[in-house]
């Protein structure tokens, strides 16, 4: 492959105190980056430099600020984005952990991961130990209509709790969350404010099978997903204790093929082998395509998202003046 990637420079616009998690997100991008391996890589290159400059995260869901930043300006042909958001409207290249189907171009994007998984260490590989349930999840109910529906499942084996309506500190809740993980055969990933979720990731890496329910989500490329991940239509949740029941013999197997991709594509040792590979792949694809030009729809939500910005801030100047 031409133009190798070995040099990255990675940035972020948004503001530290409205926006913590992606700031923590370039430090857990960069930790990975470091565990890449090849000696010859470089993880702090100066933007000059670099053979790619990351831009993590937003201040803007249009990423108006990283069109405008003055690295975009200058290097706009090595520019990428990492953004792990739930709703992105993705103007520049790179990898969205939740972008949308309908904007999917997979000469320009790829469907993305979360970083944070790949650093959880409290999740262990159950992978072939017994299950207690036959599904499970865990989670908030009331952040997209698809939640709100997983109450209504009628199942004698499954474990369904909502934690929005329960008052476990932190740590309680954490620890319960990893147990059911443990506890279960399958686990319910539905879609919550983005099309992706924590939980395929962290069910991976625990070993066990993830039931994705987001009709809208892409896949991240590499792994075999149709190995050891089922994929729930969201209108067709009612089904799910029959679907599993007909799956549970397979669910050691599907399970231990799961914490083998995550192992091969998300870990600590490999999620930053993956983004390097997923940048030198979009490079290559937009040296033999031409340059990233948004298409014309894109570019009215864009307009569109920048002027109702631009708005709320001169509101927002008004009552402080």
């Amino acid at each position: 492959m031409r133009n190798v990637i070995r040099r990255i420079h990675v940035v972020v616009t948004a503001s530290r105190e409205r926006h913590p998690y992606f700031w923590s997100d370039a430090g857990r991008l960069t930790e990975l980056l470091e565990s890449h391996g090849s000696e010859q890589f470089d993880a702090h290159a100066a933007p000059e430099l670099a053979d790619a400059i990351v831009f993590v995260g937003s201040e803007d869901p249009a990423m108006a600020d990283i069109r405008g930043h003055p690295l975009f300006r200058r290097f706009p042909s090595k520019s990428f984005a990492f953004h792990a958001g739930d709703e992105p409207l993705p103007t520049l290249p790179g990898i969205y952990a939740s972008i949308p189907k309908r904007w999917h171009d997979p000469r320009v994007y790829r469907g993305g991961f979360y970083l944070r998984a790949s650093l959880n260490g409290a999740i262990n590989n159950a992978a072939g130990l017994p299950a207690k349930y036959l599904f499970s999840f865990i989670g908030a109910m009331d952040n997209h209509p698809v939640r709100g529906k997983l109450g209504s499942i009628r199942c004698d084996n499954a474990l369904l709790i909502d934690s929005g309506r329960d008052q476990l500190p932190n740590d309680q809740a954490h620890e319960r969350f990893v147990r059911s993980l443990r506890e279960s055969s399958f686990v319910l990933c539905p879609r919550g404010g983005g099309t992706s979720s924590f939980r395929i990731f962290e069910t991976m890496q625990a070993g066990r099978v993830p039931v994705i329910i987001s009709d809208d989500w892409v896949e991240p490329s590499g792994p075999e997903w149709h190995d050891f991940a089922v994929r729930v239509r969201e209108a067709e949740l009612d089904a799910i204790p029959q679907r599993l029941s007909a799956l549970q013999e397979r669910a050691p197997e599907m399970g231990a093929r799961a914490r083998k991709a995550w192992e091969a594509w998300f870990s600590p040792q490999q999620a930053g082998a993956t983004v390097v590979g997923w940048l030198n792949e979009l490079r290559q694809s937009m040296e033999n395509h031409g340059p990233f030009r948004m298409p014309w729809s894109m570019r009215a939500r864009y307009s569109f998202r920048v002027a109702k910005c631009q708005l709320a801030r001169f509101r927002n100047m008004d009552s402080t003046t």
